[in-house]
């Protein structure tokens, strides 16, 4: 269970080059949290978070539909 953080982060290439997978778009705490959550987590281990009513269309990560990390 998380509670992402909320924010700007520096459009830089390293973290274009690290969070390439799953970044559209300007960078935000909440994205790059919610991609490490995600690729982390255990391939049969949960996921949950408190999603922000913005980021609602993101709901599929916590859903299982990602792929795990390799």
């Amino acid at each position: 269970m998380g509670n992402p953080p909320f924010g700007k982060v520096k459009d830089t290439a390293v973290i274009r080059a690290r969070f390439a997978r799953s970044l559209h778009g300007h960078p935000n705490l909440y994205g790059l949290f919610t991609d490490l959550a995600v690729h982390l987590a255990k391939p049969a281990g949960g996921r949950g978070g408190l999603p922000d009513a913005r980021q609602l269309p993101r709901r599929a990560l916590f859903q299982g539909t990602a792929p795990a990390a390799a």
